[in-house]
């Protein structure tokens, strides 16, 4: 029988839960673009997009053109908005949990994981993070895009644990990275621009903004963590920030090669 905290570490938020939370796209696009700037992402990359949800950030990533697009998308609702607006040739969205993906190794140059490792605990995030890196060819990369705190708040940081959120700063994020095995070559915290939950609902569009309305009224357990977290997040929204880092499967082990530009 699987618990609560081994389903917290294994799998991200119902996408109702995330949409209604508004936990989407922390730092809007122009930390999705550094985050792209920072991959370095050409046409011949092979991109795997961690949990992307409605695929706010993937559809600006999918912008560059990369040679294929793998979504790991255990959510049914999300898995079915992505197939239709964001499937085509080299695209596949998979059932898949972000942790145990079944791909083989080093099957992606890039990796992006957007406002998911916040919402799992330090084995969650542990778990995610090491698979990314068995994902990666030697030389590839991996993106986070993530929440970080605006400063010191020991009431914030309860409200947003007491959710299931964890919004770590800049220096905690790279070192989550190393201890995956990868190696940080660039990071910085912005201002927060999460669309908001309304908007998000817009641009998903009346059949899965549908969809995700009945998913609200059907599951209470859902509804109810969902309202909760948006509260926390209306309250101390001032103390939150956007945070990206880069980081780097090593050519060979202790050794990077020279960041693209």
């Amino acid at each position: 029988m699987t618990t609560a905290i081994e389903q917290q570490i294994a799998a991200p938020w119902p996408l109702a839960q995330r949409v209604t939370a508004g936990l989407v796209c922390p730092g809007g696009r122009p930390m999705v673009v550094r985050a792209i700037e920072g991959l370095g992402l050409e046409d011949g990359d092979r991109v795997v997009d961690m949990a992307p949800g409605l695929g706010i950030t993937s559809a600006i990533v999918l912008e560059r053109g990369p040679r294929t697009w793998v979504a790991l998308e255990p959510d049914p609702i999300a898995r079915e908005h992505l197939e239709r607006t964001l499937g085509g040739s080299g695209r596949r969205v998979l059932d898949a949990q972000p942790a145990d993906s079944g791909l083989e190794d080093e099957a992606a140059s890039a990796v992006i994981a957007d406002a998911l490792l916040s919402t799992l605990d330090a084995d969650g995030r542990a778990a995610v993070l090491v698979e990314a890196a068995r994902l990666l060819r030697s030389g590839g990369r991996l993106a986070l895009h993530e929440l970080a705190p605006a400063g010191d708040d020991p009431e914030a940081a309860e409200a947003f644990a007491g959710v299931g959120v964890t919004p770590l700063a800049e220096d905690d994020w790279r070192a989550a990275t190393v201890a995956a095995g990868l190696v940080p070559v660039g990071s910085l915290t912005g201002r927060l621009a999460m669309p908001s939950p309304g908007e998000v609902m817009r641009r998903a569009g009346p059949r899965t903004a549908l969809r995700i309305s009945r998913e609200l009224a059907r599951d209470g357990a859902v509804r109810s963590r969902a309202i909760a977290a948006r509260r926390v997040v209306e309250r101390y929204e001032l103390w939150l920030r956007s945070a990206l880092v880069v980081a780097e499967k090593p050519l060979v082990s202790g050794l990077r090669r020279p960041r693209r530009p």
